[in-house]
């Protein structure tokens, strides 16, 4: 049941973004107004009111956020996490400094709302995994980065 928990992610959100290897499926507007979804693995919560993700700049996602802020971010987790951040995404890095195809967006959060359902809990999330070694050490990288803008 859906459900407004706040404007500020917990600790317990800001340690599940910063801690964990997650994927959520983000979504943001398109030119012709429809929404627009894709899963994204690359996150990290500077504090309780922002969330970074990196984003390749071949992306529809990508070109999205530049035209309309709006943006989603659904996360179906392990441990019983179902909740959507709504805000607005800025991009803060054009070109990530191990990749130009890659960029930082930075959303501000505008409201939490969970979605547990009272009759089925979520057992475990999307996982995404690294095509080869030389993809481990970009999305290590990348990760790295988004702690540091």
């Amino acid at each position: 049941m859906s459900q407004i928990i706040g404007e500020e992610l917990n600790s317990e959100l800001i340690e599940l973004f910063n801690e964990n290897e997650l994927t959520a499926v983000v979504a943001t507007v398109s030119d012709d107004g429809y929404p627009n979804t894709a899963p994204m693995a690359l996150f990290y919560a500077p504090d309780n009111k922002r969330l970074r993700m990196s984003i390749g700049t071949m992306h529809e996602s990508y070109e999205n956020i530049k035209q309309n802020e709006k943006i989603m971010v659904n996360v179906m987790e392990g441990g019983d996490y179902a909740f959507s951040i709504k805000g607005r995404g800025k991009i803060i890095k054009e070109k990530s400094d191990y990749n130009d195809a890659m960029s930082v967006v930075e959303i501000s959060i505008e409201q939490i709302k969970k979605d547990n359902s009272p009759v089925a809990k979520i057992t475990q999330g999307i996982k995404l995994e690294p095509r080869n070694e030389k993809s481990v050490d970009f999305l290590e990288k990348l990760s790295d980065e988004l702690e540091k803008c």
